[in-house]
């Protein structure tokens, strides 16, 4: 089991973090999965943290997939700021 620490003070950065991985699971359904490759609809997620049960020859593959994850989280909670403040 790999676990990942959450700090998610905020609603919008919640919402950003699930908006990034809804779209990180369509991309997986319509492109399909490659072998042992584990899908980011697999971890559990609670208010201060993701775990996350795969195969320890996943591991490097969930430690990328959560740094996408990260990665598109933090994009998506910059828009939702910009939109919600313009400057």
């Amino acid at each position: 089991m790999l676990r990942f620490a959450l700090s998610l003070p905020s609603e919008e950065e919640r919402e950003a973090l699930r908006y990034a991985r809804r779209s990180m699971i369509r991309e997986e359904r319509t492109r399909g999965l490659e072998w042992d490759e584990p899908s980011i609809e697999d971890p559990i997620f609670s208010r201060d943290e993701m775990r996350w049960f795969a195969l320890a020859s996943q591991a490097s593959w969930c430690r990328s997939k959560v740094a996408e994850l990260i990665e598109r989280a933090n994009r998506a909670v910059a828009e939702i700021r910009d939109k919600r403040y313009p400057q």
